[in-house]
């Protein structure tokens, strides 16, 4: 009986559950579930939102490296080949040129000789004179010749010259706009692509010299026009192309802004914007270089097609290239540089182990620069706005490069280490205020003495 007992106070009938805390407890169930799958979600609509700022952002920057590549060309083109008075200033140098004066000089006694019936002249003059005298039509031919040779290399050789350059590139340029535009400017009529270096008044010039060394019968020589030029440019695909170049002048203002904007804006939504420099300077790169590379192969073709048109000499065309494009090559080589820079920072600023040990060193070595030192608000100030000071002075080295009227690769140096030097000083200067700490007594008894 005992033993029946003693099981029987061993069993414990559990409380039953009442309604309200069932009910209590299947909320508590559905919070939590609610919770749970909420928790679930929130990395897959993360992740769906970082996917569309990469495409974005890879979509901007893409964009803007395109644009940008083509606002070089297109400023290069609005600010030297289409302004007049500019294009006149990148050739004149040329003036100087030994290749490019002998050419000139040849086209003009050319035309002077190939207009003119010098033997006859000389047939005439002789007659005259006894028959034995007319063997001398040759040799005296031959000395005219090279006397008018001889006035044209020095009439291109003298200060003159320039001043004749100046006037035949005027209308050369004149040309190239009636070129591009298919249409009638002035003087200049309907071209259909031909641009012509109209060397008139050379000739004329050319023709007094001759007068003054006693040739009078060269002053009443009526040369017609189209063999007073030099055919430069002769292609029916450059009325299309104008339209291109009318295009790239017209926009060459807006393009420059559009495409630091976009890429700009890349960097800015980008779900690593270090990654997005990165590639910003890659591209900029790219976008310099591969033109860059086009413009220095296109020197022999353009040499070829230039003795094939006018006969001018490959080092004469040579010279012309390389004065005509140095504007454009050095922009070129400028904004590749500066593409470089981009990507030398971006490395700079990664997680790699030369990068981070650099970083971690010019941190220390400015931390240990008056550690104790307080510069009060200020430091404070600065510390807590210390990475938009670093964003500003990249950008105002950025501003101050593309207004800089002398732009070049010890400019872009220069700046570079402007922004080195201004970021040492927001990490020297920029420091939180110290913070007094409360000591406790030494003789403070502790929990157990008590």
């Amino acid at each position: 009986m005992s033993s029946d007992h003693d099981n029987q106070e061993t069993i414990k009938v559990e409380p039953a559950v009442e309604p309200d805390d069932m009910d209590a407890l299947r909320a508590e169930v559905e919070r939590l579930r609610a919770e749970n799958e909420a928790l679930t979600a929130r990395p897959a609509a993360k992740d769906g939102s970082h996917m569309g700022r990469r495409i974005a952002s890879v979509v901007f920057v893409l964009l803007g490296v395109l644009m940008f590549g083509m606002a070089v060309s297109a400023v290069w083109l609005n600010r030297t080949v289409m302004d007049e008075d500019r294009w006149v200033a990148t050739v004149a140098p040329l003036a100087q040129d030994v290749s490019i004066q002998n050419y000139v000089a040849a086209k003009a006694s050319e035309t002077i000789i190939s207009s003119v019936d010098i033997q006859g002249y000389v047939g005439k003059a002789l007659q005259p004179l006894p028959e034995q005298a007319q063997i001398l039509a040759l040799p005296i031919t031959g000395a005219i010749n090279n006397l008018i040779t001889e006035s044209a290399t020095k009439v291109v050789r003298s200060e003159q010259f320039y001043t004749l350059w100046v006037q035949m590139n005027r209308y050369a340029h004149k040309a190239f706009i009636a070129a591009i535009s298919d249409k009638s400017t002035g003087i200049i009529q309907k071209s259909g692509g031909t641009i012509t270096l109209e060397t008139a008044v050379l000739v004329d010039a050319v023709k007094t010299a001759l007068v003054a060394k006693g040739l009078g019968f060269v002053s009443n020589i009526n040369i017609p026009l189209k063999n007073q030029s030099i055919v430069l440019v002769d292609s029916p695909e450059l009325v299309q192309l104008g339209i291109l170049i009318r295009f790239m002048n017209t926009t060459a203002l807006i393009l420059p802004l559009l495409a630091l904007g976009l890429m700009a804006g890349g960097v800015a939504i980008a779900v690593d914007r270090r990654k997005a420099v990165l590639w910003v300077g890659i591209g900029i790169t790219a976008a310099m270089v591969i033109p860059l590379e086009a413009i220095y192969f296109a020197a022999v073709p353009f040499a070829k097609t230039a003795y094939q048109l006018g006969g001018m000499p490959q080092a004469a065309a040579q010279a012309a290239y390389t004065i005509v494009f140095r504007n454009l090559i050095s922009a070129h080589q400028l904004f590749a540089f500066v593409g470089l820079v981009f990507v030398a920072g971006a490395i700079l600023a990664g997680p790699n182990r030369f990068a981070t040990q650099l970083r971690n060193g010019f941190q220390h070595g400015l931390a240990s620069i008056g550690p104790d030192w307080d510069f009060g608000p200020v430091g404070e100030w600065i510390d807590v706005h210390a990475s938009g000071m670093r964003v500003a002075g990249i950008i105002g080295a950025v501003v101050i490069l593309l207004v800089s009227p002398a732009r070049s690769i010890a400019t872009i140096v220069w700046l570079v280490v402007a922004v080195i030097v201004w970021v040492a000083l927001i990490a020297l200067f920029g420091r939180p205020r110290p913070t007094a700490r409360t000591e406790e007594p030494a003789d403070a008894e502790s929990p157990s003495a008590a």
